[in-house]
């Protein structure tokens, strides 16, 4: 066991009467922002490992993996230092400069130059994060056609994203040159064909249903989105102890789907601003039996039956066949429990599970906003029909009749909520009411104008 724990870890453990020094796999987190995040461990508070040196764990699991996959194997053992740098990769910053290209309104040049594919802002962002400059773009071009190619070949096993390293290696080439100074653009090229000949010979005995290549498709491509955690922790020998994780983790407002197809972008983000929904990413068959519980703190907001779930890794929805033993949902929280997750294959997209939930505001004011958006459109069709169409002038009393009531009764909604899902839920609403409020007074001032509005008559 030591001599594994050596060979699959990097770090031998050490062992006392009653005690042993272990470095620990806590568990694994998807790659997004996470605060407060602690490890307690039989009791005592641990630390993880550093990232690099959790990269250089998951880039030796790999290539046992590998080894033992039916390829030829084709210099796996040359990978590491390729492969330690995409485990390793943070996409926190990627993710901010990706964010500039999905506002239309904020930046709409960059937004229409990603919508019509005529530029990749992963490779822009690369060669800004390369310390030394791209010293050979013709070699660098070539580097970014074989992680397109290698991008291809995660169909089939999870959703595909913008900011994986795993899915576009050549993300990873900032933290390659960091770590390794006296590598070029010609050796990682090198590295990366090597890695594109090993994932496609996977991938053609994957579709001959060899279960160690889908294992090794699978986990190549996971962890470009999540990172294992590990720590060096002291055990007690020969009894249980617990492992505590804690945790916040930000929520995602916008679809996954939204990163890679246009057409998916306009309908996901026309479905999120009328049914506002938010996505939480968690693994769910790593224990016998798994348990997952999403609950609203907000006394503002309620969870939505309809529209509230899980779905697959691949972000589609869940078979019936493969149902959990218990799913409970009510307007607080959604709870999920499974013993047979544990029993699926390695490979399975039920590994991990997205959890959607539908928002709703508390039902007094669900109607109170939806009433007045029906009442400020009928004041609208009010001035339209009897300033245009009906009266031959409406006198400042019809106008004030029509108009003071809706004014006040809106200006209830548009006042500010103090948190964050609350301003969610409401943002669409608010901007079709301010939208018809800005017409009517538009109308209005245009009868005014025409003459069709006479101030002082009764």
């Amino acid at each position: 066991m030591s001599a594994f724990l050596h060979e699959q870890f990097g770090d031998p453990p050490t062992f006392g009467p009653d005690r042993a020094t272990i470095l620990l796999p806590i568990g694994d987190f998807p790659k997004v922002s996470q605060v407060d995040l602690t490890f307690t461990v039989a009791g005592e508070r641990v630390h993880r490992v550093s990232r690099k040196e959790n990269g250089e764990i998951q880039a030796r699991y790999f290539r046992r993996l590998a080894e033992r996959t039916p390829v030829r194997q084709c210099g796996v053992n040359r990978l590491d230092p390729l492969l330690t740098a995409i485990f390793t990769f943070d996409p926190t910053a990627l993710k901010g400069e990706l964010n500039n290209y999905k506002r239309p309104f904020r930046h709409p040049l960059l937004w229409w130059q990603k919508m019509g594919r005529k530029t990749n802002p992963g490779i822009k962002y690369v060669k800004k994060a390369i310390d030394r400059g791209v010293r050979d773009e013709t070699v660098f071009n070539h580097c970014h056609q074989v992680a397109e190619d290698i991008g291809s070949f995660i169909e089939g096993y999870m959703l595909s994203t913008d900011h994986s390293a795993a899915e576009y290696p050549l993300l990873a080439l900032p933290e390659l040159f960091r770590n390794h100074p006296h590598m070029t653009e010609r050796d990682a090229l090198k590295l990366l064909r090597r890695l594109r000949l090993l994932l496609r010979q996977a991938k053609n005995r994957a579709a001959a249903d060899n279960d160690a290549a889908k294992s090794l498709l699978y986990t190549y491509f996971s962890y470009g989105r999540r990172w294992e955690a590990f720590a060096r922790c002291e055990i007690p020998l020969n009894e249980h102890f617990l492992i505590e994780v804690r945790e916040k983790r930000e929520v995602l407002f916008n679809s996954p789907k939204e990163e890679r197809s246009r057409l998916a972008w306009l309908g996901t983000w026309f479905c999120d601003r009328i049914a506002p929904r938010v996505r939480q990413y968690v693994a769910f068959a790593d224990a016998e039996s798994n348990h997952v519980n999403i609950r609203v703190d907000d006394t503002s907001v309620q969870l939505g039956f309809w529209g509230t779930g899980a779905r697959d890794e691949t972000y589609s929805q869940i078979p019936s066949t493969e149902r959990p033993d218990a799913e409970h949902r009510t307007r607080e929280y959604y709870s999920r429990y499974d013993s047979k997750a544990a029993r699926r294959r390695p490979d399975s997209r039920m590994q991990r599970l997205w959890i959607e939930c539908r928002l709703l505001p508390t039902w007094m004011r669900l109607f109170m906003g939806w009433g007045f958006i029906v009442a400020t459109w009928s004041a609208i069709y009010l001035v339209v029909r009897l300033g245009f169409a009906g009266c031959e002038h409406l006198t400042t009393s019809d106008v004030l009749a029509i108009l003071f009531p809706v004014t006040f009764a809106s200006s209830l909604l548009l006042v500010q909520d103090t948190t964050t899902l609350g301003r969610h839920i409401k943002r669409a609403k608010q901007s079709l009411l301010l939208f018809f409020l800005l017409a009517l007074w538009g109308l209005v001032f245009a009868l005014y104008v025409m003459g069709r509005i006479k101030v002082g008559l009764h």
